[in-house]
């Protein structure tokens, strides 16, 4: 560890937050907190390490066994759900949770259940009024799990909704109440009803005696920009009992509050702990000066935040391009010049990336790379089709084209199957638009509007494609993805965060696309922002941005986050 590093990692005193910007070393420094803690002679089963992947926990664990002699057993490590369940499992039947209780994570069967408690005779009258999009089940369910994640149980929800005079919200309510009982009644506990409970638990146990909440002497938040209130609340709890708080995260990366993230918890962290202290780690690790200062700028214009600049720890300069192109086809094709340019060049295809702010715009780049024998690594629901109509018509045009599926889906019914051989000689576009025809034809049951809707976009996605052959091969290294080959990795902003490449490609700088426009509330604006900057930040040497000036629907003008790196007059070429 560098000095900043360990200053951090062996601080000693009241909570600390660790500001840790891209290429800093977060996790080198979280790793050296827990060794100097056991160092300091504290058990394992007193440190709490909560994170926010199970790939992240197992590092943790992984990195801190090889170097220490530590029970890995005894470790108390992993995601905030994973904890709470451990919580569940000690505390549980003292908030009269059944002790052999199942976890529930089938997202199907839960909404089949909301879909029953909607069709009740007592329920469905709440939503004889409410749109079309407003009454679908993954609409109510979305909303339960949120506000759970708030800590609201139904009464408190439904009282909120009302004062605000939200009637899909007071449906929602009637629905939330039902699912609960359904949910106590077949002993189960979904996911975010996991750490709800354990917040519960948490707060039995601290009103009692608080044993189990004063084991910890110390309490280590990963990502702690990431937190949402129910996380918060957890962490609270711990802390109450005399726990030491070490959080490290970065306000400049919190991108997560469309799924109840909030940065505020971080950005008021002196305010929140008494005697807290705020330490910054400044040496970037990983990108070019050139690639450094475009980031910087960017986070100039971030509405507020822990003010920081990184220093890099290389001279090299990093390369930034931009290409405004004519369309998505013509982006394609010049990032398939683009990225063999780089490969050419000798840097391997694992240490280049293609990210993009939605997963459907690496669709055709990715597509378009695999017809020219250039392997990918498909992430983030990349061409992830999920319900059983979408599959039926994957499977029909497979059939259709003559191309034999290596993974095992449900197969079609024999009608379906004699429609599609009856298409073979007919082209990729009569036969995506005859076979998503007949099967809509054919839907039926109360959510016939909503499959149909799926199959139109699935459709859609199809027809981007120029043939048969270029759908099926990215479909293939999505479903069976191959571990040996290196591969360009695709995929979306969001789960590009906390990797980097040497070479990045930031596709869909568009005004619309990055930003999104659906709101013009300035808090989500500049979460967009800091999608950007996480985007450029996962670039080490080479940086290169795309827009197209026209999509199908209408003329694009750049991102303006293009200007504000860069200055209206400075965008590179």
């Amino acid at each position: 560890m560098n000095v900043e590093q360990t200053l951090a990692a062996e601080h000693e005193g009241g909570p600390l937050l660790v500001i840790a910007g891209p290429g800093t070393g977060k996790t080198t420094t979280l790793v050296g907190r827990y060794q100097y803690l056991l160092s300091k002679g504290v058990k394992e089963n007193q440190i709490l390490c909560c994170t926010f992947s199970r790939k992240a926990a197992d590092e943790l664990k992984s990195r801190i066994t090889a170097q220490n002699a530590a029970d890995e057993k005894g470790m108390f490590i992993g995601t905030f759900h994973s904890l709470a369940l451990r919580i569940l499992k000690s505390l549980g039947t003292n908030i009269g949770l059944n002790k052999d209780f199942s976890i529930w994570t089938n997202y199907r069967e839960r909404i089949a259940v909301i879909q029953e408690i909607q069709d009740r005779e007592n329920i469905k009258t709440y939503f004889e009024k409410l749109s079309l999009e407003d009454s679908k089940p993954a609409a109510t369910l979305a909303y339960i799990d949120s506000v759970r994640e708030e800590l609201l149980d139904a009464e408190d929800a439904s009282i909120r909704a009302s004062e605000l005079g939200k009637k899909p919200e007071l449906a929602y309510c009637e629905v939330y109440r039902e699912y609960e009982q359904y949910l106590i009644e077949k002993d189960l506990v979904d996911f975010p009803r996991m750490v709800q409970l354990a917040v519960k638990a948490l707060e039995q146990n601290a009103s009692n005696n608080g044993s189990y909440i004063k084991k910890f002497k110390h309490v280590l938040v990963d990502e702690f920009q990431d937190i949402n209130a129910a996380q918060k609340r957890m962490v609270d709890l711990f802390v109450s009992g005399n726990a030491n708080l070490w959080a490290v995260g970065d306000d400049y990366q919190a991108i997560y509050g469309w799924r109840g993230s909030d940065v505020r918890y971080m950005l008021d962290f002196k305010n929140s702990y008494e005697g807290a202290s705020v330490h910054a780690l400044k040496v970037n690790y990983r990108s070019g000066r050139h690639i450094l200062q475009a980031a910087e700028n960017l986070s100039n214009h971030f509405l507020e935040g822990f003010r920081k600049k990184l220093t890099p720890s290389t001279e090299d300069t990093g390369a930034i391009y931009y290409d405004e192109l004519s369309n998505e086809a013509d982006e394609a094709q010049t990032l398939l010049e683009e990225i063999q340019l780089r490969l050419d060049a000798g840097i391997p295809a694992d240490e280049i990336a293609v990210l993009s702010r939605t997963n459907k715009r690496p669709i055709k780049i990715a597509s378009k790379l695999l017809q020219n024998g250039i392997p990918v690594d498909l992430k983030d629901g990349v061409l992830a089709f999920d319900s059983f109509n979408e599959k039926q018509l994957i499977q029909a045009a497979s059939v259709a084209s003559g191309v034999f599926l290596s993974f095992k889906w449900p197969r079609i019914p024999k009608d379906l199957y004699g429609f599609s051989k009856r298409l073979e000689t007919e082209n990729w576009d009569r036969k995506v638009k005859s076979l998503t025809t007949y099967i809509s034809k054919r839907l039926s049951g109360s959510d016939t509007e909503d499959n149909k809707i799926k199959l139109e976009n699935l459709k859609s996605t199809l027809l981007s494609f120029a043939d048969a052959n270029a759908f099926f091969s990215v479909l293939e290294a999505t479903l069976n993805p191959s571990s040996d080959a290196k591969k360009v990795f695709v995929g979306t902003i969001h789960g590009a965060k906390g990797l980097e490449w040497d070479s990045v490609f930031l596709t869909g700088m568009e005004d619309g696309n990055l930003p999104q426009r659906q709101t013009t509330d300035p808090k989500v604006y500049d979460e967009e922002r800091r999608i950007a900057y996480v985007g450029a930040t996962r670039a080490k040497r080479f940086l290169f941005f795309t827009s197209i000036a026209e999509n199908e629907h209408d003329k694009c003008e750049p991102s303006p986050f293009l200007s504000e790196m860069f200055g209206p007059q400075q965008v590179p070429e």
